[in-house]
């Protein structure tokens, strides 16, 4: 690969014509490597992907190089010299087609799979498939051809236990969410190494298109638990996001007052959070919601809100005539104490 990365680094179309014609002097006048040849010398427009700053790593093979590039001209002409391996990994464990399927570069996957002896669901080494990373960035056009194929497992997991599903999940992929529940051998439900769901990640990252389009499924557990025994309500009540927490009650079903392995409810995680302001009204308008419990530490919800000196929230938790100002943690601390230990933090802080 080494003579051809220095032809193209050149941005010589010669350089590379020389380079491919050298191992084209074997073969007959009309072959396809021959043709291939000719259309590149007389593509007079053709712009040069490699600039001659660009870096290689020779932790790189020259397919992976051209694959992310979407160079299809260059790729066609190297894969019939009969020189280099379609299906080869470059250091990381990444063929050419997951390199183009990251990248979005629909041309040369088609090209690739057109090959027809393509290693469609190859993991990397952190067990990543080509779909994943089309997925991971959204290339709904790569993605579909790739779910065309008929070769790919749709549950398949990478070394975090992570399913195609669970990344669209994660980056909030709507239309990507919507190609894979059309698939039917697809689990919703499966958990990754923290125990999280789709519908977990879709609840605490905020994307309330995916949180609906899961919930339609009904095939969806929406009290799962992940390995701390939170729920997808859990997280999104900590990071305060007020329309998720409003479609997981309006779904039915949840469990407003489950505690977790530590005996935090979504409120305790909310009224110890500074963004979880704006769901706190929510939870506490279900009337399912015991204000004062306690967790595994002793502490309650105006305990945590209290550590962080949030006014809003100690009101609001106040205003409801259930809580006991003078409870105790298991280390005999009460709200007020909290409150002057955070305060004192702030005052030292700015010393």
């Amino acid at each position: 690969g080494t003579p051809l990365f220095a032809a193209l680094a050149t941005g010589s179309k010669e350089a590379v014509e020389t380079f491919v014609q050298a191992h084209a002097v074997d073969q007959p006048p009309g072959s396809r490597l021959h043709k291939l040849c000719s259309q590149y010398r007389q593509d007079d427009d053709r712009i040069n992907k490699f600039k001659r700053n660009f870096k290689l790593s020779n932790r790189r093979t020259v397919l992976s190089y051209l694959a992310e590039l979407g160079d299809s001209d260059i790729l066609a002409l190297v894969l019939e010299t009969g020189r280099f391996e379609a299906n080869s990994k470059d250091d990381d464990g990444r063929t050419p087609l997951a390199r183009a399927a990251g990248s979005g570069r629909e041309a040369v996957v088609k090209q690739l799979l057109e090959i027809g002896k393509i290693e469609v669901d190859s993991k990397d080494k952190k067990g990543r498939t080509p779909l994943l990373w089309a997925i991971e960035n959204g290339h709904k056009a790569v993605i579909k051809r790739l779910l065309q194929t008929g070769k790919i497992d749709i549950n398949s997991k990478d070394e975090n236990g992570q399913t195609p599903l669970s990344w669209a999940a994660i980056k909030g992929h709507e239309a990507v969410v919507k190609q894979l529940l059309k698939i039917g051998e697809m689990d919703i439900d499966l958990k990754d190494k923290s125990g999280r769901t789709p519908l977990s990640w879709a609840a605490g990252n905020k994307h309330e298109a995916v949180v609906e389009l899961l919930l339609q499924t009904a095939e969806v557990d929406i009290n799962s638990e992940d390995v701390n025994g939170r729920t997808p309500l859990s997280w999104a009540a900590e990071y305060g996001h007020k329309a998720v927490v409003k479609q997981l009650l309006k779904a039915g079903g949840v469990k407003v007052m489950h505690k977790d392995k530590n005996g935090r409810t979504p409120l305790s995680w909310a009224s110890g959070s500074r963004l979880g302001i704006a769901v706190i009204k929510l939870l506490l308008e279900t009337g399912k919601v015991e204000v004062d419990i306690q967790d595994k530490d002793g502490r309650t919800p105006l305990s945590w809100a209290a550590e962080k000196s949030d006014e809003v929230v100690v009101k609001q938790l106040l205003e409801t005539g259930e809580v006991n100002v003078e409870s105790k943690d298991k280390n005999g601390r009460t709200p007020l104490s909290w409150a002057s230990w955070s305060l004192m933090g702030l005052i030292s802080g700015r010393a």
